[in-house]
């Protein structure tokens, strides 16, 4: 049952998105896309070696570690 509701408030989330999506579309249509189009994401490559290069006993091991933990 709780499923079940929740599948519906998630239909009715979804479709007056989409109905928001659309007026504003119709209002600004510029304004819209850079709103509603999802973000490019870009990989950092090359952050280990320049923190490498400001801290040469920098490690990475204890880096990874920390993002998990905290993750």
């Amino acid at each position: 049952m709780y499923t079940h509701l929740k599948r519906l408030e998630r239909k009715k989330a979804n479709e007056t998105y989409d109905i928001v999506k659309l007026i504003c579309t119709f209002i600004n249509y510029q304004m819209a896309k850079e709103y509603f189009t999802p973000p490019e994401t870009v990989e950092n490559e090359g952050f280990m070696d320049d923190i490498k290069n400001i801290d040469p006993n920098f490690d990475e091991e204890k880096y990874k570690e920390y993002l998990e933990v905290e993750a």
